[in-house]
Order: C-alpha cells, then sequence, then structure tokens
C-alpha cells in the first residue's frame, strides 16, 4: 500500500475526545482497521463511511494563497469524535481510517519557488490518485478533510479510474479552480481532470463574479458540461432562490456517481485561504449539503481550504465540518437511489 498514508489504531484516537459518564462519544463508537491488509479490511467493514484527511497546503501556496489547511484535519477529527454518538448519528457508521501524512513534502516546500511548489503538488497529486484508486469500492463512500483544493483532482481521477468511468462532481465554492494548466496548483484541478477525461459534468455553485477572471467564466458559461450558478445570482439579484438554483444543479449532475466539493472559502468569516466577509451563512451550508446528499448518487465528499490556524482561539473550521459531516451522512442514510 501507500508509504505516505498512516493508518489510525482504535488507541491512537483517545487523545481526540473525552469520556464522560452517561454519554456515549462518536469517538468511542468508530471503527479502524489493521492496517496489514486494508483492502480487505476496508471491504469487510461494516461502517459505510471512509473518513481520511489530507493535511497539506503545499497546492494553496502553489497557488499564491494563504497557508494554514494543514491544521483542519486534527480539529475537525477532535471535533467529530466529540460528538455524541445517538439516535441521529451512530459513530459505528464511521471508519476513521488515516490520513495522508506529507511532513516530509511540507518540509521540502519550506521556501520554495512558485514552480518548485508546483512539481511537488503534483508529486501530491500521484499519491492521493493512487491511494484513492485502491480503496475506493462501491457501496463505500468517502468523506475527505483538506488540505488543499488540489486534491479534488486525485479524488476525482482515483474514483474515475477504480470505477471505470468519468465521474460528475458539484462544487460549493466562490472560485471555479478551473484556472490554466500551468503547473498543477489549488486553482485549476477541475481543469485538470476535465481535460484528462476524469470529469465529465462540473456544477458551479456559487460562484463570485468578481473573482472569476474573464477567459475562465467564458469557458464556464460556453461549455455544455458546465454549468454555472453565480453567488449574485442567488443571493445580490435574486434571479433564483438558493434551492431552485441547487436543484437544477442536482438536475445537471443526474444520478451519475458524482462527489461533493465545498470549499470553506465560500462560508462567511470561516478561516481558510482565501477567507470572505460575504458567502454562505453556516446555516445555509448545511442546508445545501443535506439537500444534495439526499438527491445525489456520492461517491465522496470533499470540504476544502479550511485554515484552523488563522482562528486558533476557537474551533470554528473543526466544529463546522464536523457538522457538515454529521449532516453528510445523515442525508446519505435517507437517500434512495432513482429507479
Amino acid at each position: 500500500m501507500n508509504n505516505n498514508f498512516h493508518y489510525y489504531k482504535a488507541i491512537e484516537l483517545d487523545k481526540y475526545f473525552s469520556v464522560r459518564a452517561d454519554e456515549i462519544k462518536i469517538g468511542e463508537q468508530v471503527q479502524t482497521i489493521d492496517a496489514t491488509d486494508p483492502i480487505v479490511a476496508i471491504k469487510n467493514a461494516s461502517a459505510k463511511y471512509i473518513l481520511i484527511g489530507i493535511p497539506e497546503d503545499i497546492g494553496i501556496r502553489a497557488n499564491l494563497g494563504r497557508p494554514g489547511a494543514t491544521t483542519a484535519w486534527e480539529q475537525s477529527l477532535s471535533a467529530l469524535l466529540s460528538m455524541q454518538s445517538n439516535q441521529f448519528l451512530n459513530g459505528e457508521e464511521i471508519l476513521v481510517l488515516g490520513y495522508f501524512d506529507f511532513a516530509e513534502l511540507l518540509q521540502q516546500s519550506e521556501n520554495k519557488s512558485i514552480d518548485e511548489l508546483r512539481e511537488i503538488t503534483a508529486q501530491i497529486d500521484e499519491v492521493v490518485y493512487q491511494f484513492i484508486q485502491s480503496i475506493y469500492q462501491n457501496g463505500k463512500e468517502l468523506i475527505v478533510i483538506g488540505g488543499g483544493h488540489n486534491n479534488a483532482y486525485g479524488l476525482i481521477k482515483g474514483i474515475a479510474k477504480a470505477s471505470a468511468n468519468a465521474i460528475n462532481v458539484i462544487n460549493i465554492d466562490p472560485h471555479s479552480d478551473y484556472r490554466n494548466k500551468e503547473g498543477r496548483h489549488s486553482g485549476n484541478g477541475f481543469r485538470y481532470a476535465k481535460e484528462e477525461g476524469y470529469l465529465k459534468n462540473y456544477a458551479m455553485f456559487g460562484l463570485h463574479e468578481s473573482y472569476s477572471p474573464a477567459s475562465v467564466t467564458a469557458e464556464l458559461l460556453n461549455n455544455s458540461e458546465i454549468r454555472c450558478f453565480t453567488y449574485e445570482e442567488i443571493k445580490i439579484r435574486n434571479k433564483y432562490t438558493m434551492l431552485n438554483a441547487l436543484d437544477s444543479a442536482i438536475e445537471f449532475i443526474n444520478d451519475d456517481l458524482c462527489g461533493i466539493e465545498i470549499d470553506l472559502d465560500g462560508i462567511e468569516n470561516i478561516p481558510a485561504s482565501a477567507a470572505t466577509p460575504c458567502g454562505w451563512s453556516t446555516a445555509e451550508i448545511r442546508n445545501m449539503l443535506h439537500h444534495a446528499s439526499s438527491r445525489l448518487s456520492v461517491a465522496y465528499l470533499h470540504l476544502a481550504e479550511g485554515a484552523a490556524e488563522l482562528n486558533p482561539i476557537v474551533n470554528t473550521v473543526g466544529k463546522l465540518n464536523a457538522y457538515l459531516i454529521s449532516d453528510f451522512i445523515k442525508a446519505r442514510n435517507a437517500y434512495t437511489p432513482k429507479k
């Protein structure tokens, strides 16, 4: 398997939550595996949801963004494991697989040029997609905490290769991440996935009009396999209601295998690599995720670009990601495939 991946043992998770009398925490019930034969162990696990971390910010820095996304994983894991296991969400449904250990590459990336950072990001692509391809199995759904949005490419490619078909993606993000193929970074993962045949239909939801280059926007609006709904159309000019626009995006994705991408950059006042004072509220993003997750055939959920270290006093990123994970699982448990 992959030398860059750390599989959690159950005892390693104890430090992330506290046990209290008369309560059952998610952390007390989640599953882990024996890494000696992880593919078989994942297949045989009763858990449907596989939790993975990608704590790196190299792809973000390669896109001239702010560092800090390495810190979202552990804070999110702690917040999730500290939640209650109860009638609404049972911890036994979740397999905490582990995280990509890119410590060596992170060290190598210090004080590197943009071109060098993009070369390292391409190395991360190879590791991520090969691992995802090896572990992805129909019937299991991946929940991935980033890290940079560059990792969308590895997720899409890995699942497309594992399923032998291009997949669809809905991306709730103020940025298209469809910049030119100028070397890999967090701003062009969907471009690479699309042009290499791993991404079929791409639904962009909540694009901020003022942060999309004219050349990229023209492509988004003139490609039959891309649908784009801007934040301003929905929230400022009231051309659509939020859920009506989301329903159109869902219809475009159809019931084909898909990924759901959420970039925390688009949520108002959340510490992220490109944080915004004007975006979706936390309640709106939770509602959107529930709405989409209960209506689509989902292979994975990817929560990207949260930078917990930018607000070290309050665990905003970790708690928000934990809420989103719980919303996703509850919605998926209610999902019925179309006949």
